[in-house]
């Protein structure tokens, strides 16, 4: 060979150090992307009384009633303090669905807001809610909100589901 045949071939390529560092930092990359993938899909454990948060949901006791005059009234017949309620209110599969606290503090500032604390055992609350469910609304449903702590603080947790009470309007 002649010397401008090794010239030329020792600048086709890259040398096998460039390479290694690319296939290093290309395989870096694609752990870092499934690593986010997969912290995005588990959930984050909340605790109440020292137990899952899911099973403080069984325990979990309260009426809800709504009156033709649109005053929705919450009754906490548990031991678990409630620290808010999900309203979802609507016809069909048509709903919308609104923290009771918004709502009150929405309607009217005469109106007793929701307990800051929550709504504690025996405690009720009464508030008009009828902008909010509207005349079109068949179904209300009414979920329990539960406080707990995780890693992160305190965190909010809906019992949804079995834990729901549904109320004919």
């Amino acid at each position: 060979m002649k010397r401008d045949d090794k010239m030329s071939m020792k600048k086709k390529g890259l040398s096998p150090v460039v390479t290694t560092v690319l296939l290093i930092v290309l395989v870096i990359v694609i752990i870092g992307i499934i690593f986010l993938w997969f912290s995005g899909m588990i959930e984050e454990g909340v605790t109440k009384f020292d137990k899952n948060i899911q099973l403080v949901c069984d325990d979990v006791r309260f009426d809800a009633s709504y009156s033709s005059n649109g005053i929705i009234t919450i009754v906490n017949n548990g031991n678990i303090p409630l620290y808010s309620v999900d309203i979802k209110a609507g016809t069909g599969g048509n709903f919308q669905t609104e923290e009771l606290k918004e709502i009150v503090e929405e309607e009217d500032e005469e109106q007793e807001p929701w307990p800051e604390i929550g709504l504690t055992q025996g405690n009720t609350f009464s508030g008009d809610i009828s902008n909010y469910v509207g005349d079109d609304s068949e179904t209300i449903i009414v979920s329990p909100i539960l406080i707990g702590t995780s890693s992160k603080g305190k965190k909010t947790f809906v019992c949804s589901g079995d834990y729901s009470e549904e109320i004919s309007v």
